[in-house]
C-alpha cells in the first residue's frame, strides 16, 4: 500500500469517527429549560407533562445526594447527624454538578435545570451566560403553599428520602413567594435577547391533571383567603403575610398557562438548529468542522479554536471556512464564558493544602492585634472513605 493510499484510508476512518459523535448527532442543541418551583411543587411531574425530551441533561446536585450519602451511611435528613460533614460534602457534589454542567455545555448539549429559583440573581447569572455562549433558554414557573412544600419535604424524609428539614424548606419556600411569584423576578428575563417565557403566569399546581378537580392535599380555603401566611422559619416569631396568589384560582385558568407553556415549548423545540445567532454560528462551524472528517473534532466549542490553529501549520489539511472563519471570533475566551455561566463554588479542595474535608475557622473578627489565630477542623470520613466518595464523584461527573 502506497503512503497516499494509507493517508486516504487514515482520512476515512477519521470521517467516521467524526460522523459518529458530533455536533450533527445532538438532539436540541443550544437548549436549556428552567423549571422552577419550591419543594413539593411537582417540577418533575410538570417537566413530563410539558413534554420536555428525556434527552435534555439534568443539572441538579440533589441527584448527587441521593445516590452518595447512602454509600456513606449518611442520613439524607440534614438535620440528622454531623451537618458540618453534610455541608461540605454537598459543597463537592455542587462542584461535581458545575463540572457536569461545563463539559455539557462545552459539548452543545440540550440541559435541564429543575431548581427552586429562590436567588434570583444566581439564576439570572447563568441564564445570561447560558445566552452569551450561544444557548435558547426557556423558563416555566410552578408554585405551591409554604406549608405544603414543608409537609412534602417532611413527608420524604419519613420516607427514607432526601429532607432538608422545616426550618430551612420553608425559609426557601417563603423566598420563592416573595422573589418570584409576588416580585416577577424572572418575568423580566423574558424580554432580554435569547429567553423564553413558557407563559407569562406561574402555574398554581393545586390541581388533578386527569380531571381538574382540587387536589385532596390542599384545603379548599386556600382558593378563597385574601391573604397568604408565611410563617417565620424560626418557631415562636410572628408570621408576615402576603396578597394570596392562589385566590380565586380555578382550573380553567391553570389548565390554559399549562396548555400556552405546552404549545410554547413545542414551537421552542420544533427547529432543529438554535435561535441564537451565536449559536447558529457555532453550530454551522462545529458542522464544518465535523464534515472534515479531522478525527473527532466537530464535537466540542473548544473544537472550533483547536482546528483554527491546526489550519496555521497546515490549512491544506485544515481549510477554513467562512463559518469557522467567524465562529472563531466568537469562541475567544469561551472557556471563560463556561466558567461564567455555570460558577464554581468558592471552595479550596483543588488546593493542596486543604483536605476537602476541612474547614477553616475564621474565629472573632478582627481586633487591633491583627487577624485572630485560625484552626483546622477536621471532620468524620477516614483517608480510604474519602478516596472511595471521591472517585464516584469523577465517575458521576463523566457520565
Amino acid at each position: 500500500m502506497q503512503i497516499n493510499e494509507l493517508r486516504k484510508l487514515i482520512q476515512e476512518v477519521k470521517l467516521q469517527e467524526a460522523l459518529q459523535r458530533g455536533i450533527q448527532q445532538v438532539v436540541h442543541p443550544f437548549k436549556a429549560v428552567f423549571i422552577f418551583g419550591p419543594a413539593g411543587a411537582g417540577k418533575t411531574t410538570i417537566k413530563e407533562h410539558l413534554g420536555v425530551p428525556d434527552n435534555f441533561v439534568s443539572v441538579n446536585t440533589d441527584e448527587l445526594v441521593e445516590s452518595v450519602f447512602p454509600r456513606f451511611n449518611l442520613s439524607l435528613d440534614y438535620t440528622e447527624g454531623d451537618e458540618q460533614v453534610k455541608q461540605e460534602l454537598r459543597k463537592l457534589l455542587q462542584q461535581a454538578t458545575a463540572n457536569k454542567a461545563k463539559a455539557q455545555i462545552n459539548k452543545c448539549r440540550p440541559l435541564l435545570f429543575d431548581t427552586p429559583g429562590d436567588k434570583p440573581a444566581k439564576i439570572r447569572k447563568i441564564v445570561r451566560g447560558l445566552v452569551d455562549i450561544g444557548y435558547d433558554v426557556a423558563l416555566f414557573q410552578i408554585n405551591v403553599p409554604p406549608e405544603y412544600s414543608v409537609v412534602t419535604d417532611q413527608g420524604r424524609g419519613e420516607e427514607g428520602g432526601r429532607t432538608l428539614g422545616r426550618e430551612l424548606t420553608r425559609d426557601i419556600a417563603n423566598r420563592y413567594q416573595i422573589e418570584i411569584v409576588r416580585g416577577g423576578a424572572y418575568l423580566q428575563l423574558g424580554q432580554e435577547r435569547g429567553v423564553t417565557l413558557l407563559a407569562d403566569k406561574v402555574y398554581p399546581n393545586l390541581f388533578d391533571l386527569r380531571d381538574g378537580s382540587l387536589r385532596p392535599d390542599f384545603d379548599p380555603s386556600i382558593l378563597q383567603d385574601d391573604e397568604l401566611e408565611l410563617q417565620d422559619p424560626i418557631e415562636g416569631r410572628p408570621s408576615k403575610y402576603m396578597r394570596n396568589p392562589f385566590l380565586h384560582a380555578s382550573w380553567d385558568t391553570a389548565k390554559e398557562t399549562l396548555n400556552t407553556a405546552q404549545k410554547n415549548l413545542s414551537q421552542w423545540l420544533s427547529g432543529e438548529l438554535p435561535e441564537n445567532p451565536t449559536g447558529r454560528t457555532l453550530y454551522d462551524a462545529l458542522e464544518y468542522i465535523q464534515d472534515q472528517g479531522v478525527g473527532t473534532l466537530g464535537d466540542q466549542i473548544t473544537d472550533i479554536a483547536q482546528y483554527g490553529a491546526e489550519h496555521i501549520k497546515n490549512p491544506e489539511q485544515y481549510p477554513l471556512s467562512p463559518e469557522v472563519d467567524e465562529a472563531l471570533y466568537l469562541t475567544i475566551g469561551v472557556r471563560a464564558k463556561i466558567e461564567k455561566a455555570v460558577p464554581s463554588e468558592k471552595y479550596p479542595e483543588t488546593d493542596p493544602k486543604y483536605s476537602p474535608l476541612q474547614v477553616k475557622y475564621k474565629g472573632p473578627a478582627y481586633t487591633k492585634k491583627g487577624a485572630p489565630t485560625t484552626k483546622d477542623i477536621t471532620r468524620s470520613l477516614n483517608l480510604e472513605e474519602l478516596k472511595e466518595f471521591m472517585a464516584l464523584i469523577n465517575k458521576k461527573n463523566s457520565t
